[in-house]
């Protein structure tokens, strides 16, 4: 068997604790699935788990002139080769009616990436 639906993980049940038991979920009865991703994912964040905090300012990249349509995926597309990036770690600066402002940042975990990031498109056209 294997994790997607052998013998082995528990599938809907709950999340593995450590030494192997299940966690369970307010009132000691199991953890069902939560309500949407979006909650997960606050839940999550809000308990500490995913880090944070302040990004280093030498971690943190500046990009300017960017294509109307460009948005926060795109900015990861483009710049998660270079190395990880902090939770939350991309923004494209939007406008009221949906396009770019032509600024967006990137906050990398590693200050040699940023600059190896920011160093590979300085004075690139876009």
């Amino acid at each position: 068997g294997g994790p997607y639906g052998g013998k082995g993980a528990p599938m809907g049940g709950g999340m593995m604790g450590k030494g192997g038991g299940t966690t369970m979920g307010k009132g000691g009865s199991k953890a069902g699935a939560p309500g949407s991703f979006f909650n997960l994912y606050g839940a999550i964040k809000k308990a500490g788990l995913l880090g944070g905090g302040k990004v280093p300012e030498e971690c943190q990249c500046y990009i300017k002139n960017l294509p109307a349509d460009t948005t926060d995926v795109d900015l990861y597309k483009l710049f998660a080769p270079f190395g990880a990036i902090a939770v939350q770690g991309v923004k494209a600066m939007i406008k009221e009616d949906g396009s770019c402002t032509g600024v967006g940042f990137v906050d990398f975990q590693d200050p040699e990436v940023a600059g190896g990031a920011g160093g590979a498109f300085y004075g690139t056209p876009v």
